[in-house]
This record gives structure tokens, sequence and C-alpha cells, in this order.
């Protein structure tokens, strides 16, 4: 954590590890829900029409309100696959509030908090874990995947166009390799992703190519089918 203070050093592990925690539990609540996917499903109807209160993005202004109502919700036992449908969505909600936070420190800290992160999912490695889909699915599921198999479903992402750069552009910008495990981070968490210059070197005809994510795309239910769980 090279130039920061003994204040930012406490925000970093602050922020890092409610981000982690978060995180982890949110996918802890997930395993339950892929234990039935078919109630999954059902619980997931009635939790989309409800409307939850935190269910949209809000203005800036409302952020922090918007956490302590998230955070005031996970107080709540999950008993039911509602229950444990609202949790596990509430924390996904509040993982990417606060790093939209986040990015909004000054560089040094906004990567001193995701590499903590990181390395806190590092030291606490997960075994891949998904749905079964059965044999007779919910209408919710045989709508989503289209009477395809979950592992080819027919929805295709949507391309924004971005605004064009020049090599000139991120020469400036810090440069770091990305390893495996930031890669599966970024899967889980794809906000992060959002605005970053990626570039690749030699790995193909064309030479060195850059790239800038500019948007992208999540679904409501395929993320949380497929994922890990924790290893006991």
């Amino acid at each position: 954590m090279a130039r920061l203070t003994a204040e930012d050093r406490a925000q970093v592990e602050k922020l890092g590890q409610k981000i982690f925690d978060w995180e982890r539990l949110a996918e802890e609540h997930f395993v339950v829900l892929r234990k039935d996917p078919n109630a999954y499903a059902e619980a997931w109807q009635q939790y989309a029409a409800k409307a939850p209160q935190i269910g949209t993005i809000p203005t800036r202004d409302k952020y922090e309100e918007h956490i302590s109502l998230g955070e005031k919700l996970l107080e709540k036992k999950c008993v039911t696959f509602y229950d444990h449908v609202e949790a596990a969505n509430t924390l996904a909600y509040l993982c990417r509030l606060q790093l939209t936070l986040i990015s909004e420190f000054r560089w040094p800290i906004h990567k001193a908090i995701l590499e903590l992160v990181t390395t806190k999912h590092a030291n606490h490695q997960y075994a891949f874990s998904h749905a079964v889909i059965p044999e007779n699915p919910h209408p919710l599921l045989r709508e989503f995947f289209g009477g395809a198999s979950p592992e080819t479903p027919t929805s295709s992402p949507v391309v924004l166009p971005g605004q064009p750069f020049s090599w000139d552009d991120i020469l400036h910008y810090p440069r770091a390799s990305i390893s495996t495990t930031e890669v599966a981070l970024y899967k889980r968490s794809p906000e992060r992703l959002d605005q970053h210059f990626f570039t690749t070197s030699g790995d193909s005809e064309m030479g060195d190519e850059a790239f800038r994510v500019s948007s992208f795309l999540t679904n409501v239910l395929l993320p949380w089918l497929y994922g890990s769980t924790r290893k006991r």
C-alpha cells in the first residue's frame, strides 16, 4: 500500500473487508438457492413482483441511505427461499453501490481496496458449484433458456458503441498483469471493469491491442445458477 497514510490504510482495510464479507455471504445464499432451481425461480418471481424499495440504482446523493436500508434488511433471519433471494440480491446490490463509491477515491486507495478483496478471496478458495435444471423446469427457466441447454443460452449480449481512443491516451496509466483470480472476480462483479482499459501483447496477428470496457450486460438469473461454493 505505497503512498498511503495510516488513515488511508485503515479505510482500505475497512472497505475491503466489507466488500469481501458481502460477496462471500451473497455466495452462501446463492449456494442454497442453486439446490432447487424451481423454488429459486418461484421465489425470484415473487421478489421481483414486489419491487423492493432498494431495487433500483439511486442517484449519487442516495447511495448511503440505500446502503443503510440494505444492511437493515440483512438483519432478517433467512428461513424461506424468498428470504434467501432477498438477502442475496440485497448483498449483490450493496456490493455494486460500494464498488461505485470507492471508484471515486484517488487511484492508489481504489486499487488497494480491490487488491485486498482479491487477496482475501484468493485466501478463501471456492469450489465450483452450479444448479442442475430439473426435467420439469419452472416456466421462468423455460422462458430464459428458450428450450436450450443451460450451457448454451440463446440470449445475445447487447453491444454499445464506445468512445474511440489512441495509445497516447493510455500510456500514462499504471499497468499490471491480470491474474486468474482477478478474472474470476471480474466475472462475478463486472462493474469493476467499467471504463477500464486492457491491453494484449503479441497474442494476435495485429500485434499489440488495447480496448476499453464501455458497458456490460448482466442477467438477473443466470449468473446465480452458476458460481462457486466455499471449500469446507
